[in-house]
């Protein structure tokens, strides 16, 4: 069996990308500034992450590696993290990619954020800094539940490499039911807001069980709120599920009056996490999933890596 390609990962946080790449590729080292998130990194995949600041990383003292993956902060325009956590220097971190690309030379890039990072001029300096090293650069906006991921999410998603690239095939979709139908889900409650906006928009009986959506009551209609429905179908992904709506009230109605809360293994599946993940309590767990790039979507920015 030919020996596996060596991976090394920037801002891994939990290892979405190691999720993906199991099998296919050897994770080398990983590097995650946050102590309490690398622990889950290690519970997760066997080994430690090396918490430290990306900007005091001596990229010269990593072993070399055929694919770099890097999902660098963008508290600014995720939706997962609070606008109050914003830091300048954050926004920023992406910038010392590039110097461990050029130090370690791998044919390979995969970078993703959240989706306005196509827009920062910190992406288009990684992406001139690519280009000048020789890279065969694509970037655009993605969405996971094309390429399998129970729940809708889009992602910048920047490829890189040395050889050429090629066009990432569409995978079959899955639908939020499909995910979770086998979980006992506890009984629970729609808030006062839910149960108005379904009275005035009540599901037809064949949408059931139909997924609510929680999170901050004006941002919802009768009609639709922010993109999303006051209820989806159970053959559809579900929406994007932002941190405030996952911690405050998405719910699952099997049938009128059947409603049932979604548990932490639920919002795992629906982030299309192996079902083997390890995560902390409820409201760290939450907070994890929100900044973890869905393995489905990993495999298609490594496609032709792992094809």
């Amino acid at each position: 069996m030919p020996a596996l390609q060596r991976m090394g990962s920037l801002f891994s946080g939990i290892g979405g990308w190691e999720f993906a790449a199991r099998g296919w590729l050897q994770p080398l080292w990983a590097v995650e500034f946050a102590p309490e998130v690398a622990m889950e990194y290690a519970r997760n995949h066997g080994h430690a992450p090396l918490v430290e600041n990306i900007y005091k990383v001596d990229e010269k003292l990593l072993a070399p590696v055929d694919v770099l993956v890097a999902s660098p902060p963008c508290p600014g325009f995720s939706m997962a993290r609070k606008a109050t956590s914003v830091k300048f220097a954050d926004e920023l971190a992406g910038l010392e990619i590039p110097r461990f690309v050029k130090h370690l030379k791998p044919w390979y890039v995969a970078i993703e954020n959240a989706p306005k990072f196509m827009l920062m001029d910190v992406c288009r300096k990684i992406i001139e800094a690519l280009k000048g090293m020789g890279y065969e650069v694509e970037a655009s906006v993605r969405d996971a539940a094309d390429y399998g991921t129970p729940q809708r999410r889009k992602r910048t998603i920047i490829r890189a490499s040395k050889r050429p690239l090629s066009r990432v095939p569409l995978q079959e979709g899955r639908s939020w039911w499909d995910a979770v139908q086998d979980l006992e889900l506890p009984a629970s409650k729609l808030v006062a807001w839910q149960s108005s906006n379904l009275d005035l928009l009540p599901p037809p009986p064949e949408a059931y069980p139909v997924l609510i959506p929680g999170g901050n009551p004006p941002s919802f209609k009768a009609s639709e709120g922010q993109g999303r429905k006051v209820w989806v179908e159970h053959w559809k992904p579900a929406p994007t599920i932002a941190r405030a709506q996952s911690s405050g009230g998405t719910r699952v109605a099997l049938r009128r009056g059947d409603v049932r809360g979604l548990t932490v293994e639920a919002f795992a599946r629906l982030s299309g996490m192996p079902s083997d993940i390890l995560l902390p309590g409820r409201s760290r767990a939450l907070n994890i999933l929100g900044n973890t790039i869905p393995p489905q979507l990993a495999v298609a920015a490594l496609y032709d890596v792992l094809r």
